[in-house]
């Protein structure tokens, strides 16, 4: 191998890698945009369900929350026993279901003029772009061994 051809392999190596640099920092800013919108949606439900506003239930567990009784991972874990977090668990659980089925749905019946916009068909395409960089930095990396060139 030349030293031009040396370069240009690893100008496209190089071109690869920023590309992934570049989807995964758009991928974290997008991420801790979603993560601080949460947390904002968490403290205005807590206020909701201290209000009594999402149920009885949400109103005592928020409660216990509250006095440092119980947590939310407890809640849905399992670990809260009492006949709120129960009910509470066994809603998430049939909700929780429902959406992953819809979501599946949608997947399977989306077109590419009507692509499928849920958080599964999101990851998914994320994870198949991640591939595809993967993929030809790969490719960048082994074009020598396809050529049987080993220096």
């Amino acid at each position: 191998m030349d030293i031009e051809e040396l370069n240009l392999r690893l100008q496209r190596l190089v071109s690869a890698v920023n590309s992934a640099t570049e989807e995964i920092d758009s991928l974290q800013e997008d991420i801790d945009a979603e993560d601080s919108a949460a947390q904002d949606g968490h403290e205005e439900f807590a206020r909701t369900a201290r209000r009594g506003e999402a149920g009885r239930e949400w109103q005592i567990i928020q409660r216990r929350i509250d006095r440092g009784e119980t947590t939310l991972e407890g809640v849905f874990s399992g670990a809260d026993d009492s006949r709120e977090a129960h009910i509470l668990k066994q809603l998430a659980e049939k909700n929780l279901s429902r959406t992953a089925e819809e979501w599946t749905d949608e997947i399977a019946n989306a077109t590419s003029e009507r692509p499928a916009k849920n958080p599964l068909a999101e990851f998914t395409q994320m994870v198949e772009q991640q591939q595809r960089v993967f993929d030809e930095i790969m490719d960048v990396l082994g074009e020598d061994d396809s050529r049987g060139n080993r220096d």
